[in-house]
């Protein structure tokens, strides 16, 4: 749902599904098309809208913070119950952050851009 969503299509236009389309033309008295009528199947139905709400209302649900249940990170019990892990390390972040450092004082350093990715050495 949210892949169709961001290309602002339905999840049924996403998988595949193409509106049905009927012409209808109306004929004057010698037989010449004088206008015509197109009806198509509408993409937004109420299955499509009923999904769309779905999503909305559970990420309504969700912590801006957390990304968890609202009810389960607000909830009064939560502090005393949560225990907290030991940290790991993103590597990538830790890759970018020294990236970062080094050009910190070139022209807009917000407007660089970094790609990282893996590379495996020569055995």
């Amino acid at each position: 749902m949210r892949v169709a969503r961001e290309r602002g299509i339905s999840y049924k236009r996403l998988s595949g599904w193409e509106p049905e389309e009927r012409i209808e033309y109306e004929r004057d008295g010698s037989g010449r098309i004088v206008a015509a009528t197109v009806t198509r199947e509408p993409e937004w139905d109420d299955v499509e809208r009923s999904w769309a709400f779905a999503l909305a209302n559970y990420e309504d649900s969700l912590c801006p913070n957390c990304g968890r249940p609202l009810e389960v990170c607000t909830a009064m019990d939560t502090e005393q119950r949560l225990r907290m892990g030991e940290p790991v390390r993103c590597h990538f972040t830790t890759a970018l952050a020294r990236a970062r450092e080094k050009y910190k004082d070139s022209p807009h350093p917000g407007a660089l851009m970094w790609f990282p990715r893996l590379w495996e050495p020569s055995v």
